[in-house]
Parts: C-alpha cells; sequence; structure tokens
C-alpha cells in the first residue's frame, strides 16, 4: 500500500513540475511555441503639432516609415501634398495668411492600414494665430516719422537697404532687383522709414539689353545722394513711413512729406505723378514736371540742375497701415510704351538732393538743398 502512495505522490510531483514549466514558456512567448514574432515596422511623424504666426503660408510634418500611409486634412483652407506616400517622406500643408482675428485650426490625420506598423494613426492639431488687431493712433502734431540725411559721412548707413546695384552686373539675377521693391535707402536720422524703388516694367525680360544700359541703375553718389540711371516709364518709387509699434495712421491725420529731385539733363526722367495712399486706395495729388536749364550759368543764382522742391500735404480719410508717397514716371524721352527706344546716356541721372555740408564753389553749392528729406505729422 505504502508503495502505491509512494507512486502516486512521485506522479503529481511530476505534473506540478510540467505545469510551471509551461507557464514559463507561456510568459517567456507563447504557449511553448518558441517561433519569434516579427519586429513591428516604424511609422511616426514630427511634429506631433503645429503652431504658425498670421502671416505663414506653408508648413511640414515629416513622416519617418517602412509602410505605406496616406494623409487627410478636416479643414479645407488646409491643403496637403502629397496626401499619400510610401517610407519616408515631407507632407507639405499649404494655406492663406490669415486676416482674420480668428485663429485657423485644423486636424492632420496621418495613418497606415499596415497590420505591422508599430502606430495606426497620428493626429496632428494644426493652429494658425489670427491677425493683432492695433487700433488707429492720431501722431501728436510735430511727430517725426521718418528722417533722411544725405551726406557723404552717411554713405554706408544709407546703403544698408541694397538701393545700389549696376545695370552691367549679370551674375544671377540680381539685375532685375527692383521688381519686388526690394532695393530700398532706409532712414538714417529717424523714424521707420524706407525710400523705396519698383520697377514698373521688368527689366528681366528679354527685351533688355545690358550693355547698352537700358536696365536701370541705382547707386548712392559720391556727396552721399540717391541716384537713379535709366528709369523708364512705369517705374516709380515710394517714401513710406510706419509707427514703431505698426499700429495705423489715424484718419483724420495730416502729413507733410519733402523732398527734392534735381535732374542733370533736360531730357531725363521729366514728368512725376504723385499719389498717396488713403486706407486701401492710392489717391493722386499732381504732377511734377522737372526742370533743366540749359542755358543757366551754373551758378546759386543761374542754375543749370535745378531742384525741384517736393512738398506734399495729405490728409487721410481713413485708417491706412503706413504713410506711402508713390512717385510714378510718366513721361522719359528715352523710353516709348515701357519699352527702350535707344542706349541711356551714362551722364541721364536722376538724384534725390542732399544738404551735404561740404564747402564748395559756386557750382557745388547751387546743387544744395536746405533741408533733409522728412515725413512729418502736421495735425
Amino acid at each position: 500500500m505504502k508503495k502505491i502512495i509512494y507512486i502516486l505522490a512521485a506522479a503529481a510531483i511530476a505534473l506540478a513540475a510540467c505545469g510551471k514549466d509551461d507557464e514559463t514558456k507561456k510568459e517567456e512567448g507563447g504557449s511553448g511555441d518558441n517561433t519569434p514574432k516579427p519586429e513591428a515596422k516604424a511609422f511616426s511623424v514630427s511634429p506631433l503639432s503645429i503652431s504658425v504666426e498670421a502671416d505663414a503660408t506653408t508648413a511640414s510634418i515629416t513622416v519617418t516609415s517602412e509602410v505605406d500611409w496616406k494623409a487627410s486634412s478636416d479643414n479645407a483652407a488646409v491643403a496637403l501634398s502629397p496626401s499619400s506616400g510610401k517610407g519616408n517622406g515631407t507632407i507639405v500643408l499649404s494655406f492663406n495668411a490669415n486676416t482674420s482675428e480668428q485663429e485657423v485650426k485644423a486636424n492632420i490625420t496621418v495613418s497606415t492600414e499596415d497590420k505591422d506598423a508599430e502606430s495606426k494613426s497620428y493626429t496632428v492639431p494644426f493652429t494658425q494665430a489670427g491677425i493683432e488687431v492695433i487700433p488707429a493712433v492720431k501722431p501728436a502734431p510735430g511727430t517725426v516719422l521718418a528722417e533722411w540725411y544725405f551726406t557723404t559721412t552717411e554713405s554706408e548707413n544709407l546703403r544698408k537697404g541694397d538701393f545700389e546695384q549696376n545695370a552691367k552686373d549679370k551674375t544671377g539675377p540680381a539685375y532685375a532687383m527692383g521688381n519686388s521693391g526690394d532695393a530700398y535707402v532706409p532712414s538714417n536720422v529717424s523714424g521707420n522709414g524706407k525710400l523705396e524703388y519698383y520697377n514698373g516694367v521688368n527689366k528681366a525680360d528679354t527685351q533688355v539689353t545690358l550693355e547698352n544700359k537700358t536696365c536701370v541703375k541705382r547707386c548712392i553718389g559720391n556727396r552721399g545722394e540717391p541716384c537713379i540711371y535709366g528709369t523708364w516709364v512705369g517705374d516709380y518709387f515710394i517714401w513710406s513711413a510706419t509707427l514703431a509699434n505698426k499700429a495705423p495712421i489715424a484718419a483724420g491725420t495730416k502729413i507733410h512729406l519733402f523732398f527734392a529731385l534735381r535732374p542733370n539733363n533736360e531730357n531725363v526722367m521729366k514728368y512725376w505723378k504723385c499719389e498717396y495712399l488713403d486706407g486701401t486706395e492710392w489717391k493722386e495729388t499732381k504732377t511734377y514736371e522737372l526742370k533743366y536749364d540749359a542755358s543757366g550759368a551754373g551758378t546759386v543764382e543761374s542754375p543749370k540742375q535745378i531742384n525741384e522742391l517736393i512738398n506734399e500735404t495729405i490728409t487721410l480719410t481713413a485708417d491706412t497701415p503706413s504713410v506711402q508717397f508713390r512717385f510714378t514716371c510718366t513721361q522719359n524721352a528715352n523710353c516709348s510704351e515701357g519699352k527702350a527706344i535707344g542706349p541711356l546716356d551714362a551722364n541721364y541721372v536722376l538724384r534725390f538732393a542732399g544738404e551735404w555740408p561740404e564747402a564748395g564753389d559756386d557750382y557745388q553749392n547751387s546743387l544744395k538743398v536746405t533741408k533733409h528729406p522728412i515725413i512729418e505729422v502736421v495735425e
């Protein structure tokens, strides 16, 4: 009998050991099956959220993947390209600048149907800020919004806005500078101002021949005076000023602009139409005719090169983002319907006259003006 008991006890112990071994095998990877599982395929996105400023128009999501994937946006204002892919890729988000105070929101979903991917789907929240609305400001009378000083000692400061550009420079697209208003003279006395030049006619066009100087040339002269060579009909420049906090200028503000233009030839860049920005509308004031007296003695009493003193005083009728006065060339002896009709003489120059202090002879003194270019509040 004892022998039977011993046999049954040994059997029970053996069964218990087998059960524990099976449990151990299950914990280590299955019901005793030692076949390794396949590794999960990589699938992730970055960043996991996107926030952009109101003036932004693009953003991107980087996909790191070993699988096929697709992307979608729940806001039609936020377009995706591409909307699907395989493996690594970049999804570009395209949208308009936000002109509203309200935020633009969207959820971008990037997902895969591959059963072996380490994750199936990501939702990336997108937020574009609304514009900051700053109340319009009416500056106090006498406030100088921008002031320039054209003189030899200020030449380098005046060059900081890349106003200078040589018509014969053929390196890259530089000869077309000015097509987007990217050539300007910064205010160097006070305020946030620009004297900015625009090509009304694209000088990168095939009709332009660089060798004969039909392309415009700009420089800062040896007395610090900005100079323009080869202006075409339709070209224009803008004097502008912006408040430091970028607040709009309030309706009812009266503003005065002063500067001087001096042609060095009777046939060059003769007529300039003046307009100013009122709210979102350009309003014309008058057209200036520049003068040159070939019979003049070249003295203070009888100058050849005559400074045309531009005094414009306007009153805004609407809140306006910034002060802007635009002067457009409406007639030029060297141009016809926006096309060059012959090589421009290298000596045909239009200067923004300066108040340079250097002592000179009677002829040099006849070229001076007695006031800086300025944009100021009258009332």
